[in-house]
């Protein structure tokens, strides 16, 4: 994860040798088209759903959500009994309103986590984990009636596998080096994840059931981050393995590893040279033919960047100077929303993905966007 606030959704092992990249977290609302909204309310409306984000609140991290229409947000943390909890956007339902949040506490120099499911028709939140040390990066099934989720209750760090219906808890891996990150597949049969129990993080594949564990990736160095095509057939990830961090892309089984951007030193035919001191946050578009990422050179700072496929070549969506946080794809793939500023200026913004069209729907602070349907 490229934000140490947002560290509660990724390894802990992996922040503390990757975060030295970091863009900072934007503070104040500012527009980036000229201060003029381009985005019509219609073509807004078209896209559907709710974008849901995280915006500190009287020094507390707040989950709240918009309409992309509208811009009005409705806050949908809550506190938990007498105790003051964060909360972080995990990942929202394919359909329903549904969405995952981590949840996060101190009590007594001790730090605890838990993932909790948030229905947007009741406001009503359902535990699904016990608190914890360590409890993150929940990721659904298809169909939308089990949970994969990383936490350390019973072990360093496992996979388990939460039944919606029941709440109850399937532990899928078993090991003392680690398990982190799963990503279900897009037809549930298979869950990526990362582990350390090859001395070094490499991404692992198995069965939603647990069985069959293979290694995908192998290098000297670590690999971490693992996003499913929308096909189900490549994954994308990060890795080290050439002395800085770079996205790379691989068939489910292995093979045809390549990186994602080209540069002089290592790129695929026809790739055009290029070269970030740091790529993270790979995002599939909807239709798998583009990936959105993060990526950082010295003279533009962070910016948020789509890679097509077929070529690679890096397109910068955001402009020069002003670092991008997080951002989202909406559901159609035609929208991205974006958090975007400086240590003065920020906010939740939309475009389209061609670059045009630039809409600030606010609110001042708001981060780690994520898109339901």
């Amino acid at each position: 994860m490229l934000m140490a606030t947002a560290a509660l959704l990724v390894s802990a092992a992996v922040v503390a040798a990757h975060a030295s990249w970091a863009p900072v977290a934007a503070g104040h609302a500012g527009h980036i088209g000229g201060g003029v909204d381009t985005l019509s309310s219609v073509e807004r409306a078209a896209t559907g759903g709710w974008i849901y984000f995280v915006r500190d609140s009287a020094g507390r991290h707040r989950v709240e959500r918009l309409r992309p229409a509208d811009g009005a947000p409705h806050e949908v943390s809550r506190r938990v009994s007498r105790s003051v909890v964060d909360a972080y956007t995990g990942a929202p339902a394919t359909a329903g309103g549904a969405i995952l949040l981590v949840q996060a506490r101190d009590s007594a120099g001790l730090h605890h986590e838990r993932v909790v499911l948030y229905f947007a028709s009741d406001s009503n939140e359902l535990p699904l984990t016990v608190w914890s040390g360590r409890v993150r990066n929940p990721s659904w099934s298809p169909d939308g009636r089990w949970v994969a989720i990383e936490t350390d209750e019973r072990s360093f760090g496992d996979i388990v596998r939460v039944d919606l219906r029941t709440r109850a808890a399937t532990r899928l891996t078993r090991g003392t080096e680690g398990n982190y990150e799963p990503a279900v597949s897009p037809d549930g049969t298979r869950i990526a994840f990362v582990s350390s129990r090859s001395g070094n993080a490499e991404v692992y594949l198995m069965g939603s059931d647990g069985s069959n564990v293979r290694r995908t990736t192998a290098s000297a160095r670590d690999s971490w981050s693992p996003s499913w095509s929308p096909d189900g057939d490549r994954l994308a990830f990060v890795s080290n393995r050439t002395g800085r961090d770079r996205i790379y892309v691989v068939q489910s089984d292995g093979t045809m590893l390549r990186p994602l951007t080209g540069d002089a030193g290592e790129r695929a035919p026809a790739q055009p040279a290029h070269s970030f001191e740091g790529e993270g946050g790979p995002a599939w578009s909807p239709d798998g033919r583009t990936v959105a990422f993060l990526g950082r050179t010295a003279g533009s700072g962070t910016r948020v960047y789509l890679a097509a496929l077929a070529d690679g070549a890096p397109r910068a969506l955001t402009p020069a100077g002003r670092d991008a946080g997080h951002f989202a794809w909406s559901p159609n793939g035609h929208l991205l929303a974006v958090t975007v500023g400086t240590a003065r200026e920020g906010g939740l913004h939309l475009v389209r993905e061609d670059g045009s069209g630039w809409t600030s729907v606010g609110p001042v602070g708001a981060w780690l966007p994520r898109w339901s349907r």
